[in-house]
This record gives structure tokens, sequence and C-alpha cells, in this order.
């Protein structure tokens, strides 16, 4: 019987990890059908905040 070792690659760290925020434009928020909009921007605003936190480099796409 042959034994293997299987060592643990975290699959993101800080160094390797960013964030993009993909097309959120103020009209766009009102189609969102799964949260209301407040909620939507809440919980968007989370993200960037938590992106910040962690210097995460962070890209926003969209059309202006």
């Amino acid at each position: 019987m042959t034994m293997t070792t299987n060592s643990f690659q975290p699959s993101l760290s800080l160094d390797d990890a960013a964030v993009m925020l993909v097309d959120h434009q103020v009209g766009l928020l009102s189609l969102v059908g799964d949260y209301g909009p407040d909620e939507f921007k809440n919980n968007v605003l989370a993200l960037a905040s938590a992106a910040k936190f962690f210097k995460l480099p962070t890209i926003l796409s969209g059309r202006g």
C-alpha cells in the first residue's frame, strides 16, 4: 500500500485576488429581481468596503 501526501493549497490569497464590479449603473438597480434596489445597493457597497479593507485591487465597469 502506497501513501500519498495531499498538501492543502489555498484557492485564494490576498496576493492573487481582485474584485470586479460589473455594470453597476443607477438605472439597472431596479431590474435586479432577486433583491430590492436598496438591499442590492447595500450588498454592493459592503463588497466594495470589504475589498477596500483587504486592500484588494478593484475594477468597476459600466457605461457612462
